[in-house]
């Protein structure tokens, strides 16, 4: 029997196709097919290109916990990856490519993320020299970022801006890991890569704003402006600072 069997057979029965299905199609052993499906080289090459296309017509998945039983292989790829920044969508592109190259091999592929932690310095007083700064953690979680743009301390209260998400706490920073609130949200998207400061009861942002052509980056620095930090923010002027006032990129 040949493939429109095979579509036949798909389009009247509901259960989930087995080897047994393929052997049955073909007219071959259940053992030829399973060895026709591993690339044995005592099977046939014309048999091996039948059993594959009978496969695919019916739409055959191959048990995995039976396929790791057997060989003692998992047949899995985890592409394990930061997702906190995608530098011009390279992290789409590699995925992509991966995937594609696994696309006709018996391999799957997992996609996960790692969370990772930031790292918290102290120095008695500011110091541009790394020597004068002592490293207190190395997994210091704030959130789902290992970097942050910037913050500042208000009446007690710390702020630090990532990602459109404004962070607090109040207390001594050493003892903050894992404690961190995320208390409001900025318009990371008009105002990104931020520097912040507060004065006279007012929060005031500086980041990139517009769409720089062959990147991430703004083709000036926006300025917003918050009475509270953590919210309503107002835009004051979107080229605060502009480095192409003829509109060059």
């Amino acid at each position: 029997m040949h493939p429109p069997a095979a579509t036949a057979w798909r389009r009247n029965v509901t259960r989930k196709p087995t080897l047994k299905t393929i052997a049955e199609i073909s007219g071959l052993a259940v053992a030829t097919v399973s060895r026709a499906l591993n690339d044995a080289p005592d099977i046939r090459a014309d048999t091996k290109v039948l059993v594959r296309r009978i496969a695919a017509e019916v739409g055959y998945v191959p048990n995995r916990a039976g396929v790791r039983l057997r060989t003692g292989r998992t047949n899995v790829i985890s592409l394990v990856m930061s997702t906190e920044h995608s530098m011009m969508n390279h992290t789409a592109q590699l995925i992509w490519s991966v995937a594609e190259e696994l696309r006709h091999t018996p391999y799957h592929l997992i996609i996960s993320h790692t969370e990772e932690a930031a790292h918290l310095w102290r120095a008695k007083k500011f110091s541009w020299s790394s020597a004068d700064w002592e490293l207190v953690s190395d997994q210091y979680i704030i959130g789902k970022h290992y970097e942050y743009d910037d913050g500042v301390k208000v009446d007690g209260t710390y702020y630090l801006y990532e990602e459109g998400i404004v962070y607090t706490f109040s207390g001594p920073l050493e003892e903050a890991s894992g404690k961190w609130k995320a208390a409001g949200t900025f318009p990371f998207k008009q105002c990104d890569d931020i520097g912040i400061y507060y004065e006279d009861g007012v929060f005031h942002m500086f980041g990139e704003h517009g769409d720089f052509p062959h990147g991430p980056d703004g083709t000036s620095l926006a300025h917003f402006s918050s009475t509270t930090g953590l919210g309503d923010w107002k835009l004051v002027n979107a080229k605060a600072v502009d480095p192409n006032p003829d509109g060059g990129h």
